[in-house]
């Protein structure tokens, strides 16, 4: 009884963890001040390059780009002007997307803080 408690605990726990690493896979947004759109652009370019992203898909004011990491592929949209720039989750493999509570593996914050990030950096050049 003692040992079935015992793995019943440790199945909670282990099923805790597992949610809690769960993130939202909301837009991020931010503010910039470019002097015009290919500026922006440049930066997204700049960033992705950095951050081992590839380019797969650009229109005026929006890029796609796709981080494959082992198994792991994570599709983003970024849609700029010269006063901001959104990424927004597209699609992905492998990485545990919940499209009911748009939640999706840890890691999706720290590529995507990263991107963001490397982006603004860019700008500042």
């Amino acid at each position: 009884m003692k040992k079935l408690i015992a793995v019943l605990i440790l199945f909670f726990c282990v099923s805790l963890s597992f949610a809690a690493r769960a993130v939202k896979t909301s837009p991020v947004a931010q503010r910039i001040d470019a002097p015009n759109e290919a500026a922006v652009e440049k930066a997204i370019a700049a960033s992705c390059a950095e951050n081992k992203w590839d380019i797969i898909d650009k229109k005026k004011g929006e890029i796609t780009a796709q981080l494959n990491i082992r198994t792991h592929t994570l599709i983003v949209t970024i849609k700029y002007d010269k006063n901001e720039f959104i990424i927004s989750y597209k699609d992905s493999k492998n990485l545990k997307y919940n499209p009911e509570n748009q939640t999706i593996h840890s890691s999706y914050e720290r590529w995507i803080d990263n991107l963001s990030k490397g982006i603004a950096n860019a700008l500042l050049k």
